[in-house]
């Protein structure tokens, strides 16, 4: 198996496990180089499909926000779903 296709799996995977935004839902990242990332969602259109996910560090510092679909954010498989 080669690295594309261990790619496109990853990718298929996410999909199927997808889940749609809600207000208040919180998720991590954590990067080998920069540390722990979380998201909270903010906002939701679209019947959760889309929304706006305020990022912030391990120390609460915003950093970005993301706006667009919930399948684009889940989708790079590097964001996970901190179940509460």
């Amino acid at each position: 198996m080669n690295i594309l296709t261990l790619s496109l799996r990853a990718k298929f995977s996410a999909l199927i496990q997808m889940k749609r935004f809600s207000v208040g839902q919180k998720w991590g990242n954590q990067d080998p180089i920069y540390g722990k990332f979380f998201g909270e969602v903010i906002e939701t259109s679209d019947q959760g499909w889309r929304g706006i996910v305020v990022i912030t560090d391990c120390q609460g510092n915003v950093l970005d926000t993301f706006s667009g679909s919930a399948a684009t954010f889940q989708a790079s498989g590097e964001w996970k779903l901190i179940e509460e």
